[in-house]
């Protein structure tokens, strides 16, 4: 049997990273208990959950909270955040769904027991990517917009 001289050590874990790993598994444990965000109160938890588990990785905090080996500041996470393709991916996912929002070329219309959909003049241009205007709680972009950023 081979044994090691070496003893172990165990590296303590920071705080920031105590408080990311806390938000983000309340915020995945809320996500199944409310069905994915079906209720309009539950998909803005879900999105202030995603934004706390996100503050708290890039937020700045006391030198102590940075870990043993003071390696994640504010100015270094920012960088690390900034040369990451998926960030910006994900940032322009989302500046295309802010577009279709404010760009509807159709309007979702109700009417005694049917509703039907009527074309309207996009205020951007038919250039542009466009969306329907409906209620926020059925969906919309606003909503789309919403349930992308909180993941």
């Amino acid at each position: 049997m081979l044994q090691s001289n070496k003893q172990s050590t165990s590296i303590p874990i920071s705080i920031r990273e105590r408080l990311v790993c806390l938000a983000a598994s309340m915020t995945l444990v809320f996500t199944g208990w409310s069905i994915g965000g079906y209720n309009d109160w539950a998909l803005h938890l879900l999105f202030l959950g995603g934004l706390l588990t996100f503050s708290f990785s890039i937020a700045p905090m006391p030198i102590a909270w940075n870990g043993y080996d003071r390696r994640h500041s504010f100015k270094m996470n920012i960088k690390r955040l900034l040369r990451l393709p998926f960030f910006w991916l994900g940032a322009v996912f989302l500046v295309y769904i802010f577009i279709q929002y404010i760009n509807p070329s159709v309007e979702l219309v109700r009417g005694e027991g049917s509703w039907w959909v009527q074309s309207i003049s996009p205020p951007l241009g038919q250039g542009f990517p466009s969306s329907v205007k409906a209620d926020y709680s059925e969906m919309n972009a606003l909503r789309a917009l919403v349930i992308h950023g909180a993941a």
